[in-house]
């Protein structure tokens, strides 16, 4: 079927890099709502002077570096996800691992350190005359993860990444494109709350919003490296470096049942852990749901809200949370259960 002359015939594909910024091979397909990758490039303006010339010469504005970056939202997806979501987590080196003697899988992200950690993304982008243009970023890191969802609503990953170069390549990886995968929704989740290995499930939250970014040194141009695009000649960056501590904060939308819930945690500057899940039918055959958790062992109310009165309707403080370490367990992990063998 020839792709239509519009975003519907996009394609979306990832590969994990073994060298930084090399091009991996492109085997994993993903439906994604939008991606927004962009060339970031710097040129120099020269100021020759030439006898009465208005108007700066060509020759003297000159591309000396590249980079780029953007944002991905989708859906959050059944199967294949565990790319984008271990290149946030610092995870991309880990093996899923078999349930059983099953079809299911578990992926455990950890939040840790992402150095030498990278993907290839390839996007197939079709013009007009319904040609397929592909699209190649080298060197992505996703910094950034926004996580959401709300009443009626998907869970909605919203992803920002950095990329070392991006050009279009003469020819790509033909798509295989994911089927009909379902995604997670607002129906399949369920908050918990309380101490370590103690929490419970709670009622009264109308929405859940969660947020890890990472702090990265993300403009290391050193003398030396160069874009492999075939097409042009400029400089490209090192890989990023984390160089500061990780925001991981979230917000969760309440409803005023009682102080127990949440008001007592930030009135009372108590830690508690939280757990947001979201489980679907279990997969045929084996015992096992499909299902993505969010852990959060070490939280605090530090800007939560107090309960007040603005009209007769029910009173919904907005409760914001702040992740930090134990001194046990990882600030944050995200696990996943599917049945993809591998990320």
């Amino acid at each position: 079927m020839t792709a239509p002359g519009s975003g519907l015939g996009s394609s979306f594909g990832t590969g994990i890099e073994t060298t930084y910024g090399t091009l991996a091979t492109i085997g994993k397909w993903l439906a994604v709502d939008s991606c927004e990758i962009k060339q970031a490039p710097v040129y120099f303006k020269g100021q020759g002077l030439r006898g009465g010339t208005l108007v700066r010469e060509d020759a003297e504005t000159v591309r000396t570096n590249l980079d780029a970056a953007g944002s991905i939202k989708t859906n959050f997806y059944y199967n294949g996800m565990g790319r984008l979501i271990g290149s946030l987590m610092g995870t991309l080196n880990i093996t899923p691992t078999q349930q059983g003697a099953t079809t299911a899988y578990q992926q455990v992200h950890a939040f840790g350190n992402s150095w030498g950690q990278s993907l290839s993304i390839q996007q197939g982008i079709v013009d007009v005359a319904q040609t397929v243009h592909y699209w190649n970023a080298l060197g992505v890191k996703v910094t950034d993860g926004q996580f959401e969802c709300s009443a009626g609503n998907p869970l909605l990953a919203t992803l920002t990444v950095d990329a070392q170069d991006r050009f279009e390549a003469a020819s790509g990886t033909a798509p295989t494109e994911p089927g009909g995968s379902p995604f997670f929704a607002w129906h399949q989740m369920v908050v918990k709350v309380g101490a370590f290995g103690s929490e419970a499930k709670v009622d009264g939250v109308s929405k859940w919003t969660g947020s890890i970014k990472r702090a990265q040194a993300g403009k290391r141009f050193n003398a030396g490296n160069v874009t492999t695009n075939p097409s042009s000649l400029y400089a490209v960056k090192d890989q990023p470096v984390d160089n500061g501590f990780a925001d991981i904060t979230g917000t969760l939308e309440t409803e005023y049942l009682n102080d127990t819930l949440f008001e007592n945690y930030y009135q009372t500057d108590t830690p508690f852990s939280l757990i947001v899940s979201y489980t679907s039918a279990t997969l045929a055959g084996t015992g096992y749901p499909y299902s993505v958790t969010f852990a959060f062992p070490r939280c605090r109310f530090l800007t939560g809200e107090d309960p007040v009165v603005s009209g007769p309707d029910i009173v919904k403080p907005s409760m914001a949370y702040e992740v930090m370490l134990d001194g046990t367990h990882p600030a944050a992990t995200i696990t996943i259960v599917n049945t993809d063998t591998t990320l």
